[in-house]
């Protein structure tokens, strides 16, 4: 029965995060994920054998690199198996692009899930009588999260990232919890594995060596000059290692000073080394064309420290850094139950690992460095905090913190459930509500994308050959296709700015039949204004004056053009927000913009 529970829960977990993994194909939805599929269409080596006329720094050139190559080249290597298999030939499509890059995401969600588990286990072990409950809790918060379901549906490197962030977080704990050097080495040689594989895939994932580094600098100079021991300040081992193999090198990063600075050295160079080995293995190419890299790390540098205020971030104009994550961010990707019990984890979980009273300060002090819910503060910090005070604010910038929210959030149960603090059926209701976000989530990729809903009242509803105008630099335009309709994508970003643009857009009202608003980019970022409350909201006034100030012309046609002024009407309207429903009645809704 138990073996028959689990089966169904990892059917689910599976299911979760690949149903409708095809979603969108073939129009591209998610700009990254398109600027992805796109460097993957464009790999190629023709490698000759003439080495003269043979470019290594054209060989898998992605010429993109916005992000590193590790994902691209897994993706594109997974394509090639599948042609090799089914006897195609020819550069990947789009499609095949996209769906490999989508699988890595659904297979990063899944092992992020074992993982996560993993550190709970190491945290928290279980005795066998409840250790069936703590598994099925466990397992089920997990597989539930929407951060989780979302990202394994993206072709982008959030999934990856965050698994490899929680490998990193795992490594470092053993490190931390084992006094035998042959494992010491292992642990380190894991730990820079998966350093370099996270920043061959994106490099801003420099932040995840800090765990790494913390772990070495309190396992080598705190608990072995001040403590002795491991984590728990067992005796050191006197365990020796014959020289032969990696067995020498163990030998020999053991013999260096045990109890002293070299030794804390010798590690962090060690680690370092074979981190900076594996990135450049997996993603030559930002060394190759060194210029080309630069570039692009530059403009995306100036793009999210808000040097260059680009017209797809003027959302984050005047926001608040923190306040705009618990805001705008985390109650959505990981649910308010999730977001609230990761907080009460944070904050009530141990902060010692031995007595309060005790009088050996210097040991207590060490001992709560050490505490594994102290490396989880510290990780879920460090992912946090320095991404939100970016001037872009983007959701993927904080992803790696999500995974640390839900340890918390499962460790805080586990502690309450352990301790008796509330009855064990107050517990599972609690525990129960956490799924509901992520049940509702996965609405989103059950049903029918609100694009293709929109354009196919469209077709059925506004006549052929009718002019539609409509806001520019959206992922994709709508009606899908744009076939039948002459579609002009106005560029309104710029209005206030250019005349040309007002007197073009004078001229596009009166040939207009119908007027589309694909996004709340423009208006929401630009007015106070809605479809719903043509005026402005009172609540923020400031901001709302300063918004007319900047942008009157764009201000005066919203204005207008909801208060019916330019003479048009809304005739349809149409969203797309994860939502429990039964026999096509929606029971309950969570509104995410």
């Amino acid at each position: 029965m138990k073996k028959a529970l689990f089966l169904v829960l990892i059917f689910i977990l599976f299911y979760t995060r690949f149903v409708n993994s095809g979603w969108g194909l073939p129009y591209p939805m998610h700009p990254d994920e398109r600027n992805m599929a796109v460097a993957v269409q464009n790999l190629n080596c023709n490698f000759k054998f003439q080495i003269s006329n043979f470019k290594l720094s054209e060989c898998l050139n992605p010429h993109f690199f916005a992000y590193g190559q590790f994902p691209l080249y897994i993706a594109y290597g997974g394509i090639q198996v599948y042609h090799f298999l089914f006897g195609l030939i020819g550069q990947p499509t789009y499609g095949e692009a996209t769906i490999a890059l989508r699988t890595i995401s659904a297979i990063s969600s899944i092992a992020l899930v074992f993982i996560l588990f993993r550190i709970i286990e190491l945290i928290h072990p279980q005795k066998k009588p409840s250790a069936f409950g703590f598994k099925l809790m466990a397992l089920s918060f997990l597989i539930f999260s929407p951060y989780a379901i979302q990202f394994a549906h993206f072709g982008t490197t959030e999934s990856t990232l965050m698994l490899f962030y929680a490998v990193i977080i795992y490594f470092s704990l053993k490190l931390l919890a084992t006094n035998d050097q042959r494992l010491t080495t292992k642990y380190l040689f894991f730990l820079a594995l998966f350093s370099g594989l996270a920043l061959g895939t994106k490099l801003s994932s420099l932040l995840f060596l800090g765990v790494p580094v913390l772990a070495i600098l309190i396992k080598n100079i705190f608990i072995r000059t001040v403590v002795g021991g491991t984590i728990e300040g067992s005796p050191k081992s006197t365990h020796k290692v014959r020289p032969a193999g990696f067995a020498a090198l163990d030998y020999f990063l053991g013999s260096i000073n045990r109890d002293g600075i070299y030794r804390t050295i010798i590690n962090l160079f060690f680690y370092l080394s074979i981190t900076i080995f594996f990135f450049i293995l997996s993603s030559p190419h930002n060394f190759l064309n060194w210029n080309d890299f630069i570039s692009s790390m530059t403009y995306e540098s100036r793009v999210g420290l808000g040097r260059f205020v680009a017209f797809y971030t003027r959302q984050f104009v005047d926001t608040t850094p923190i306040l705009f994550q618990f805001q705008k961010i985390l109650p959505f990707a990981l649910g308010w139950p999730t977001l609230i019990g990761g907080i009460l984890g944070f904050i009530f979980l141990p902060w010692q690992s031995v007595d309060s009273n005790s009088k050996q300060y210097t040991k207590h002090v060490t001992l709560s460095l050490t505490n594994p819910y102290n490396i989880l503060r510290f990780s879920l910090l460090l992912s946090l905090l320095p991404p939100s005070f970016f001037f872009s604010k983007w959701t993927r910038f904080i992803s790696p913190s999500f995974p640390l929210f839900s340890l918390f959030a499962i460790l805080f149960f586990l502690q309450i459930a352990k301790k008796r603090v509330i009855s064990i059926t107050i517990i599972i209701i609690i525990i129960v509500i956490t799924f509901i976000p992520g049940i509702a989530y996965l609405s989103i990729y059950t049903t029918t994308d609100v694009r293709f809903i929109a354009s196919e009242w469209m077709y059925n509803n506004i006549p052929e050959e009718s002019k539609i105008l409509t806001e520019t630099a959206n992922a994709i335009d709508i009606p899908v296709p744009t076939s039948h309709y002459f579609v002009n994508s106005f560029n309104f970003y710029d209005l206030d700015q250019s005349i040309e643009l007002q007197n073009n857009l004078n001229k596009a009202l009166v040939e207009a039949d119908y007027i589309i608003i694909p996004s709340r980019r423009i208006f929401s970022n630009h007015t106070c204004l809605s479809p719903n409350t043509p005026q402005i909201i009172q609540n923020e006034l400031a901001r709302c004056k300063e918004l007319e100030k900047t942008y009157p012309l764009l201000n005066a046609y919203y204005r207008d053009l909801f208060s019916g002024k330019r003479g048009f009407q809304k005739v349809a309207e149409f969203n797309s927000f994860p939502k429990i429903s039964f026999i096509g009645k929606t029971l309950l809704e969570f509104p995410d913009e």
